[in-house]
């Protein structure tokens, strides 16, 4: 059975949710967030709850920011 967890975090003034995924026979989980009508896909190693949302805001900064929406 997968595992699945959501986490909510802003990012360039908005709000977002990450959805975790625990990925089976790899090490950490992978990270789904929809931007936009996009879906941001990243892997997480497990470093703790702060480096989960420094990661995806981030991911979700760049992305907006390369679509000149940041």
């Amino acid at each position: 059975m997968e595992e699945v967890w959501t986490k909510s975090f802003e990012a360039a003034g908005r709000t977002f949710e990450a959805v975790c995924m625990r990925r089976p026979f790899r090490e950490g989980f992978e990270v789904r967030i929809e931007v936009d009508g996009e879906t941001l896909v990243f892997a997480e190693l497990g470093y703790g709850d702060s480096a989960l949302l420094e990661k995806a805001r981030s991911v979700v900064e760049s992305h907006l920011a390369s679509k000149g929406k940041a």
